[in-house]
């Protein structure tokens, strides 16, 4: 069965986040936009789903120290700081033809048709706000062609020029997350086959580092005490404390029988009449199994 992903995640949410998006508008709300996003990344990183669940305590606490580091960056967001509605609005000015302030119906036809689409910027210099009825009316100064100067009022009207967000700017966003998502996917992929390859080379190390591939002296010098305290009379507690220890770390003291003939190596004496034990076998268990590490040695009549 293949991992959970972050990916895997959100392509289960992405449905909604889209449904959540489609209602807003460009550049009036690309904060919330982003305050949106943010809280959807959030909620993949922190949330109980079945990509945190499938994390190891060691993937889980990278994967909060990877979240508290996205929202160190977060507080650096300029959003906040920008006021995206002020910079949606546009400010439209058209001639107020029955409202001329000079009172003089000959206007300057092609001066005036600058009128409507000058900026704000523009006509500051000139302009004096007149509001009555709840329509703003401007003062403008225009030149006619003879070089009269004159005043006509324009008409002051303040238009949203945000869009829909498109289907294509969605997905862009959607890309964003995904690649996110691809990228933490990544590494926490690396981090765990690093960790795989490390236990196994820690496996290998530890396969090496025995007593019988290390120190097989020592095993020898045991099979010898332990003879000699099987010969002796007064039994040494030492001897026998330091066998019984032996076995805490798997190895196991065992004498000559039919039963363990394999752990023993025979080799012929002319000075025994029957099957005598010279040295006893020591063996590990290896997932439950016992196998010789230190063959045993009988004497068999010559």
């Amino acid at each position: 069965m293949s991992a959970t992903t972050l990916t895997s995640v959100f392509l289960q949410s992405e449905g909604a986040l889209r449904e959540e998006l489609s209602n807003k508008y460009l550049p009036k709300d690309y904060a919330e936009i982003q305050k949106t996003v943010n809280k959807h990344i959030i909620d993949l990183l922190s949330g109980d789903n079945e990509f945190k669940n499938s994390l190891n305590a060691s993937d889980a606490e990278l994967l909060n120290a990877a979240l508290r580091m996205a929202l160190s960056f977060q507080q650096l967001s300029l959003s906040e700081s920008i006021d995206f509605k002020a910079l949606s609005t546009k400010t439209e000015y058209q001639v107020d033809q029955q409202a001329d302030a000079s009172s003089n119906n000959d206007i300057i036809e092609n001066t005036l048709s600058l009128l409507p689409t000058v900026i704000c910027a523009f006509i500051n210099p000139w302009l004096t706000l007149a509001v009555g009825g709840g329509t703003v009316l401007v003062k403008k100064v225009v030149r006619g062609k003879n070089g009269t100067r004159r005043e006509v009022l324009v008409k002051e009207r303040k238009v949203d020029v945000s869009h829909k967000i498109s289907s294509n700017e969605i997905d862009a966003i959607i890309d964003g997350i995904n690649n996110i998502c691809q990228e933490i996917d990544g590494i926490i992929s690396k981090i765990q086959r690093d960790r795989k390859d490390l236990l196994a080379q820690m496996e290998n190390k530890l396969d090496d580092c025995t007593l019988e591939k290390m120190y097989p002296q020592v095993l020898a010098s045991l099979q010898y005490l332990f003879m000699e305290n099987l010969k002796s009379d007064n039994k040494n507690q030492y001897v026998q404390n330091m066998l019984f220890n032996l076995q805490g770390y798997g190895y196991s003291v065992v004498e000559y029988s039919d039963a363990t003939a394999g752990f023993f190596t025979k080799k012929a004496n002319p000075n025994v009449s029957e099957i005598t034990m010279y040295l006893p076998a020591i063996t590990k268990d290896i997932h439950g199994t016992p196998s010789v590490v230190a063959e045993g040695i009988v004497y068999i009549p010559a």
